[in-house]
């Protein structure tokens, strides 16, 4: 007799934990990081900014906004992430991303998942919308990762996905390497909507896979909220070091 949560699959060709390489003998359906390289995970608990959701050091009793907020408040309402963009959790998103790792979805909708309901109020809200990739960059990899895991949390939390509403006009290069204004810059006019009456008044909760200086979720919260939009919040699944 099969296990529960096991395939024949399973039994044929043993899954084996993404992070460290060991079996899964324990794991759930769909997993793909074992519990031990899970618990390595830096999650992101308070304290942080309030309004950007960046992590602060340190001992503080109270709400904080960090001084990049209250100097210039971004076009989002919140902005959170699961887990620091390091370690193993970097490696698995890298896997997801670049190397076609789609089998790491559920994993990654696991932390997701926890987040939007520890620190949302997803109720409330309309629906899932996520930062689109350009046509090009998306024919070449083959899948938008944003919009993956946006129709998972969509399916898991039974709210709608608004896939046709925010374009990406131009495509833009990496901005790994580019510094916090030079992101802001790269990004200024690259998103339009279409169909803007059906955004009017909308919550809409922003679904991207990794955020650093928050310069592209708060360009396509610009967008949404000058098209109509009441209220956008931003969930992504890792943090980037500023």
């Amino acid at each position: 007799m099969i296990e529960r949560g096991k395939t024949v699959l399973d039994i044929l060709y043993p899954r084996t934990c993404e992070g460290c390489g060991s079996g899964l003998r324990d794991a759930g359906d769909g997993q793909y990081l074992c519990w031990e390289c899970m618990a390595q995970a830096s999650i992101i608990q308070p304290p942080y900014c309030i309004r950007c959701g960046q992590p602060v050091t340190g001992m503080i009793d109270h709400d904080y906004c960090c001084h990049a907020c209250m100097r210039k408040p971004p076009f989002f309402d919140i902005a959170r992430s699961c887990v620091l963009h390091e370690g193993v959790m970097r490696e698995i998103l890298m896997t997801f991303k670049y190397r076609d790792g789609l089998w790491l979805t559920r994993d990654l909708l696991r932390f997701m998942s926890a987040c939007l309901s520890c620190d949302f109020n997803v109720p409330s809200a309309d629906g899932f919308i996520f930062v689109p990739m350009h046509h090009q960059k998306k024919r070449e990899r083959g899948f938008n990762q944003a919009e993956l895991l946006a129709r998972g949390l969509a399916k898991t939390f039974h709210k709608p996905l608004y896939t046709r509403f925010l374009k990406r006009n131009r495509l833009t290069s990496t901005q790994t390497k580019l510094t916090a204004n030079q992101r802001r810059s790269s990004v200024q006019g690259v998103f339009s909507t279409r169909w803007a009456r059906w955004l009017e008044g909308k919550w809409l909760i922003l679904i991207d896979d990794v955020m650093t200086t928050g310069a592209t979720a708060n360009e396509c919260a610009r967008t949404l909220k000058k098209a109509g939009a009441a209220r956008v919040d931003v969930l992504t699944f890792a943090r980037g070091a500023l």
